[in-house]
């Protein structure tokens, strides 16, 4: 598919393989992944698409907890109970 569009080199073989790892067979997800790369590509003009720029858009969930700050949520019943999460 990469041949008939125009330019082979563009997607590394490496990324094709995370994409596909990640979308987990969903069609929708590896398109709009995608298009979120090439997208982010286009606008800093790099002349490949390969993994560094897969991690700078899709941060992985472990590093993701790790930026976000810890909250405590409480929750309070009818009855009145609380439990904090």
């Amino acid at each position: 598919m990469l041949t008939r569009a125009g330019n082979p080199r563009l997607v590394s073989s490496q990324l094709v393989s995370s994409l596909c790892e990640h979308a987990a067979g969903n069609y929708r997800t590896l398109c709009t992944m995608g298009a979120e790369l090439l997208a982010a590509a286009a606008q800093r003009e790099a002349p490949e698409i390969d993994e560094k720029l897969f991690f700078e858009l899709f941060v992985p969930a472990q590093k993701l907890a790790s930026l976000v700050p810890a909250t405590s949520v409480t929750l309070v019943g009818r009855s009145g109970m609380t439990t904090s999460l």
